[in-house]
């Protein structure tokens, strides 16, 4: 099987995989949806770190609620078509 470079300057084989396994089109969660959920959901976990250090149980439970915010939001607009196209 003949490997080719790619423009990523990765090799590629006769059918269009690259050493991974991919065809080139995994988006790896590059898009608004992906980007969003993680934002909240880094951003609650400090919170959430911080009333652990604080020993401040409305932190913590501030944080967690944080998440859940962030994985509704990140659900909202994955369906809003923000996501990943299928």
């Amino acid at each position: 099987m003949s490997q080719t470079p790619s423009h990523e300057g990765h090799t590629r084989s006769e059918h269009g995989q690259n050493e991974h396994g991919h065809n080139g089109h995994s988006h790896h969660g590059h898009t608004v949806a992906a980007w969003t959920l993680s934002i909240i959901v880094m951003v609650a976990s400090v919170v959430s770190s911080i009333g652990v250090i604080l020993a401040n149980e409305f932190v913590f439970w501030a944080g967690v609620v944080l998440i859940g915010v962030g994985l509704i939001a990140g659900k909202v607009l994955a369906s809003l078509g923000f996501g990943k196209k299928s």
